[in-house]
């Protein structure tokens, strides 16, 4: 174990840690996000990193990591659920690389326009889902497919969704992605499934069966029609964290919940 001190507690910043996830490239690396726009990418076998983060403007409120195979190398890439401009602007999904973090030029990848909360991701980058609270009890999720045009990406720019959004009846404490994927015929890595549980504020967790198969195809609307989710148990508060299983039989096997 390791206690890597970072200054986000003192008087002269208002930030707090948002999200940590392990590097999919790097284990011996850790990438930390700030509410204040600050990303680190430390090396927690030495704490070496702490000092120097990366700077983006405006608010994080969550982030993922997936290792994507591109052209020259695989990297890891940082999606972002950030809101660069006011506070009253909408908040934005984009995709970062270390190149693109130091220029903090991100790859725009989705605008979402209501109080968004958790990005997770999953396939190495060919599933997003990103869950936002509309109103008082209720909140949409919005799930973006990889729809590339080359086999292998030359860059972040190559790397194109198509988001698609629904309504769930409770508001988003947490959600995790479980994927599947295929070799197809060309040789080319495809996603055969994708299942997402969601644990809401009120105790419920909703399980979404292959949700790729559920949304419409390409040139049809992206706003999906009703999809209902399997509801699995309950809990008498909100449940703050859940997780598949690691061999992907149960459907989730952590939950950690208020009573």
């Amino acid at each position: 174990m390791r206690r890597i001190p970072l200054p986000v507690t003192k008087a002269e910043t208002k930030g707090y840690i948002a999200s940590l996830v392990l590097s999919k490239s790097s284990p011996e690396h850790v990438w930390v996000a700030c509410t204040d726009g600050r990303i680190w990418y430390i090396d927690w076998t030495t704490g070496a990193g702490a000092d120097s983060p990366f700077v983006l403007a405006g608010e994080i409120f969550d982030f993922d990591v997936q290792s994507i195979e591109f052209s020259d190398a695989t990297k890891d890439v940082l999606f972002v659920l950030q809101r660069p401009g006011s506070p009253s602007g909408h908040a934005q999904l984009l995709a970062y690389d270390k190149k693109t973090l130091a220029a903090k030029e991100g790859r725009l990848l989705h605008t979402v326009e209501r109080k968004p909360s958790l990005i997770r991701s999953a396939a190495q980058g060919r599933v997003l889902a990103v869950g936002s609270n509309t109103k008082q009890d209720a909140a949409e999720l919005h799930v973006g497919m990889l729809k590339s045009r080359r086999k292998v990406p030359e860059s972040l720019a190559d790397l194109e969704y198509r988001f698609y959004s629904f309504g769930l009846p409770d508001l988003i404490a947490c959600l995790d992605i479980r994927s599947t994927l295929k070799t197809a015929k060309k040789g080319n890595i495809e996603l055969q499934q994708a299942d997402i549980v969601v644990g809401g504020a009120r105790g419920g967790l909703y399980l979404y069966s292959d949700v790729a198969a559920k949304l419409p195809g390409e040139g049809q609307s992206t706003k999906a029609g009703p999809i209902q989710p399997r509801k699995l148990h309950w809990h008498r508060k909100a449940v703050h964290s859940v997780k598949w299983s690691a061999d992907g039989k149960s459907p989730c096997v952590q939950v950690g919940c208020a009573y």
